[in-house]
């Protein structure tokens, strides 16, 4: 089937995020009052899959959700954003809860994240086998979820869909994914030594980049062409899923038909837009 180049399909993690504006980060036993909050669906995925919808993209998320109250709040508010969702959890899951202090004098952010709750974990209600890829134009892993997302990444890679990986910290998984993996996008803290394109191409990946902040855009592809892309420079207001959206419209631009440095040089600029503004303007 020909690719459809609106159509993306995002496999991971999605979580219920509290986030707080504080004028700044508080001591040990101090209380402050944040000036404004929000209550919305997170995660690298869905971040992601949201960044793809308001690109002009459509969006599946295969994820676990649950049926608790913090799971209908994260779905309500996927869906609101225009994403379809497939939720594979089993009965008694829950969405890990992130409460995230966000600094109004520089946009830095604090992050408490929550373990995801389920009784019977180890028994998955379902798994990304059966998911439909038939048009699709790119699949993104955070590698949450590896029993959801290596089948999804493996047919994804027998089918000649691209598949990009959010490598935003190191997994055991990742041993499994990276041999099925075109694209992938680490963030500095992957690799504290510096050494994160290595390690990635190690592993199989071809195409591979590592973005950190404010800094250039690091990438290197396996003929061994390397590169440094700028990242604009904005008054940053509020930096959080800055690196979930730069994944997204990644995608988008990647399914649009550009080449591996073109795409991340258009998405690095959506980016830094999200960081212009606090709230809904994170998902640019």
């Amino acid at each position: 089937m020909r690719p459809n180049r609106r159509r993306g399909v995002f496999v991971g993690l999605t979580t219920v995020d509290v986030v707080l504006r504080v004028d700044r980060h508080p001591q040990a036993n101090e209380k402050t009052v944040a000036g404004e909050r929000l209550l919305l669906a997170g995660g690298p995925a869905a971040n992601a899959a949201i960044a793809f919808v308001r690109r002009g993209g459509v969006a599946t998320l295969v994820t676990e959700l649950g049926r608790s109250a913090l799971a209908e709040l994260a779905r309500a508010d996927l869906v609101a954003e225009g994403v379809e969702v497939v939720d594979l959890a089993p009965p008694d899951a829950g969405p890990p809860l992130a409460v995230v202090l966000s600094a109004a004098f520089d946009g830095s952010r604090a992050v408490v994240l929550s373990r995801p709750t389920a009784t019977n974990a180890n028994r998955p209600a379902g798994s990304g086998s059966d998911v439909d890829l038939s048009g699709a134009a790119v699949l993104l892993t955070d590698g949450h979820h590896p029993h959801l997302a290596l089948p999804l990444v493996e047919r994804a890679r027998r089918t000649a869909v691209p598949t990009v990986l959010d490598a935003g910290s190191w997994k055991p998984v990742l041993g499994q994914l990276c041999p099925a993996i075109d694209y992938a996008i680490a963030s500095a803290d992957f690799a504290p030594d510096g050494c994160a394109l290595d390690r990635l191409q190690e592993l199989g990946v071809a195409q591979v980049a590592v973005s950190a902040g404010a800094e250039p855009i690091r990438w290197r592809d396996f003929p061994g062409r390397s590169g440094h892309i700028p990242v604009p420079q904005v008054d940053v207001v509020d930096t959080l899923g800055a690196g979930d959206v730069l994944h997204g419209a990644f995608c988008w631009f990647l399914a649009q038909g550009l080449d591996f440095p073109s795409a991340l040089q258009a998405a690095a600029g959506v980016a830094s837009e999200s960081c212009r503004t606090f709230g809904r303007s994170l998902r640019a």
